[in-house]
């Protein structure tokens, strides 16, 4: 882990500083707050081997999750390529493929004709907006 240096460090600070606090305490009281300091710190350091296993276990979860949301997204891709696949219509000869292209070219400009007249009502509506503000 990262931090487990940066926790050394302060329990390093910890000490020195408890040091600093109790040189003009009484020994008992100094005595039982250095104790006191010592088991917390245990238990932190008992902690960082389940700290590790946690993240380790959190990054092994982290990437399947990743790989599961990846291959939903390309098994959602194999599924609509499939259908699109299923809804052709079988081509048999020239003619039909004609057919079949002057459909397709006609959906697509279609497709890109709606785009248009999307983008452009957006456009109106953004310029009827603009006029209201100034006005």
């Amino acid at each position: 882990m990262k931090n487990v240096n940066k926790h050394g460090d302060d329990a390093r600070w910890l000490k020195d500083n408890l040091d600093d606090l109790l040189a003009d305490s009484d020994a008992s009281d100094a005595k039982k707050e250095r104790k006191r300091l010592e088991e917390m710190l245990g238990r932190f350091n008992n902690l960082i081997p389940a700290l590790e296993k946690t993240s380790d276990k959190s990054a092994v979860f982290s990437k399947a999750y990743d790989f599961r949301d990846g291959m939903n997204k390309r098994q959602s891709w194999l599924d609509d390529a499939q259908k699109q696949v299923m809804d052709q219509p079988f081509i048999d000869g020239l003619e039909d493929a004609r057919t079949y292209l002057h459909e397709h070219e006609v959906r697509k400009t279609h497709m890109i004709l709606s785009k248009l007249m999307s983008l452009l009502n957006d456009c109106f509506v953004c310029l009827i907006k603009k006029e209201t503000i100034y006005d």
